[in-house]
């Protein structure tokens, strides 16, 4: 079961800018229009984009038993019936496209519980990505998550993910730079240029982070070090603002 967050109550380590996320139902009284609503799952949570129909921003929290399960993970998406209804994405905008339905939320990072991996597979913790992206670098790097908390030679005790989708510019033939981007299905799904992942790993008294940002298409390295950035660097070009350990 998944809640709204009140906007009026909760301290935020995430933040677009100074705004406060509301759902539209805590907004009506004061007439403001809502959007980004943040809506809190067992599993994870997920600020959601109403606009391009994908999230903004997804955020978990790692343990080895969040990660040891055995669970069969054989599920179909579904439409969240938690988004606005003009909002919400479905399986008949993937269809036919060139896109596969990529987790931001990865179902093998949730699979110790059926109630909990089924909110993985929920249209909000989707973006469209290529496949050789959702099924290459990005399943990498998902895989990298999931070591640093299962395998001896990092033994973390636990760790932090947030992970979302960017759009960012490119030169074109005159010179300029501009944003483009597809959109899929009759609700326009937009299609993400680039991905980040922002991890902090904590081992005791000690927290170690990475960040990454990774191009869906015409990624020219397979090597994940290759695409290690900033923190300073993602909060920049995602708009949002992470918590700074050192």
């Amino acid at each position: 079961m998944s809640k709204f967050r009140s906007c009026f109550s909760a301290n935020y380590s995430f933040l677009i800018g100074a705004a406060l996320f509301c759902s539209h139902l805590q907004l009506e009284a004061i007439s403001y229009p809502s959007s980004f609503p943040l809506i809190e799952r067992k599993g994870y949570s997920v600020v959601y984009d109403g606009r391009n129909k994908i999230p903004l921003w997804t955020q978990e929290h790692l343990t080895y038993e969040n990660v040891s399960g055995k669970i069969d993970r054989r599920l179909k998406f579904k439409v969240d019936r938690d988004i606005y209804h003009l909002h919400r994405s479905n399986d008949a905008d993937y269809a036919g496209s060139d896109y596969q339905r990529g987790h931001m939320v990865p179902d093998a990072d949730r699979d110790n519980t059926m109630e909990i991996l089924r909110e993985t597979y929920l249209f909000s913790n989707a973006c469209p990505q290529p496949g050789h992206f959702n099924g290459g670098i990005w399943a990498r790097l998902e895989q990298f998550v999931r070591d640093l908390v299962t395998k001896d030679d990092y033994d973390y005790e636990s760790v932090d993910v947030i992970t979302g989708p960017l759009f960012l510019p490119q030169i074109e033939a005159d010179g300029k730079r501009y944003v483009k981007y597809e959109v899929i299905g009759d609700n326009d799904v937009a299609v993400p240029t680039h991905f980040f992942k922002v991890i902090h790993a904590f081992q005791q008294d000690s927290v170690e982070t990475w960040a990454y940002i990774i191009p869906s298409e015409n990624y020219e390295s397979s090597d994940l070090n290759d695409y290690v950035e900033s923190l300073d660097k993602v909060e920049k070009v995602s708009g949002l603002i992470f918590n700074h350990y050192d």
